[in-house]
């Protein structure tokens, strides 16, 4: 039976089916604020992803995957406050590195009780890099969340190896979300989704990571290296033509090539 939230099949495809649907209800019902609120959807995607996959975890949690669960509840609600005020870029850049950083001292708040102060220290700098490098200025709506989805997957793909299942399971369920509003956004860009689609789907993946790191034996080296992917936009904008750059159809693809190299 297809509807089966542990089939791997289901866990790929039910998070993009249902992001893309919430994006169309929004974008079809609130005709004033639906360039700034369809991102809500693909965090909403992301939070429901989670709790058909997992359950949803006690009160008080009990451990760093249970954590997750309020932690992408904090990015839903998080999204809806920047779609709803979130103007300023300088504001979002703080307070998703605001947030980022809580989330990571909570979901470590056992190696911090150990002593594992530079640990802990050295994830939490490699997320404000990845938060700098994706509010940079010469970033795009799209290319932003083409970086985000390549980071996503290259994720998913250092969890397999630890191996982590359950760590690729979510992070390829949050790339299935953020698909969602990709779809619609390209060739033609529809929807916005800087700043919130910073706070509705990199900070989930952030977080995510960062159980990798503290929790799994993922290997450092090839976390450490996914920060950078969050330059691919910048990267893509010094080194590809002026024809490739303008272009709405090619740019996010030269991103997403920029990104996987």
């Amino acid at each position: 039976m297809f509807f089966n939230p542990q089939d791997p099949a289901f866990q790929a495809v039910a998070p993009f089916v249902l992001s893309a649907l919430l994006v169309g209800v929004i974008w079809f019902s609130l005709k004033g604020l639906r360039r700034n609120f369809s991102i809500v959807a693909v965090a909403v995607a992301i939070l429901i992803a989670y709790w058909l996959a997992f359950s949803w975890p006690p009160f008080p949690p009990r451990s760093s995957s249970h954590k997750l669960g309020y932690l992408f509840l904090v990015s839903a609600f998080a999204t809806l406050v920047l779609a709803q005020f979130g103007n300023s870029s300088r504001t979002a850049l703080v307070g998703n590195i605001a947030v980022g950083l809580a989330g990571i001292v909570w979901l470590a708040s056992s190696k911090l009780s150990q002593g594992q102060f530079i640990s802990v220290g050295l994830v939490c700098f490699a997320a404000a890099v990845a938060v700098f490098g994706l509010t940079s200025k010469s970033n795009k709506d799209v290319d932003t969340g083409v970086a985000i989805l390549v980071a996503g997957f290259a994720l998913a793909a250092v969890a397999l190896l630890a191996p982590s299942a359950s760590i690729a399971q979510l992070s390829l369920a949050i790339c299935a979300s953020l698909g969602g509003i990709l779809i619609w956004n390209w060739p033609k860009l529809r929807m916005n989704f800087l700043p919130a689609g910073i706070t509705a789907v990199a900070l989930p993946l952030i977080w995510l990571a960062s159980q990798s790191s503290l929790y799994s034996r993922a290997n450092d080296w090839a976390l450490a290296a996914l920060p950078l992917v969050a330059f691919a936009p910048w990267i893509r904008s010094k080194i590809v033509p002026q024809s490739i750059e303008n272009s709405d159809l090619l740019r996010p693809i030269a991103t997403g090539l920029t990104a996987a190299v």
